[in-house]
């Protein structure tokens, strides 16, 4: 689990951002993210 929730990140997702291997479940929940989504973050919940 990697957790970066209410960290007030903003703007977009590098189209390079990757979430490795190991990582299950990323939650950036409670940021000011636009934009899409990367495809390399496919695999993670």
């Amino acid at each position: 689990v990697l957790d970066l929730t209410n960290d007030s990140f903003h703007g977009h997702l590098p189209i390079n951002f990757s979430c490795h291997p190991q990582i299950e479940n990323l939650s950036l929940r409670k940021n000011n993210f636009e934009g899409l989504i990367p495809q390399t973050l496919s695999h993670c919940q």
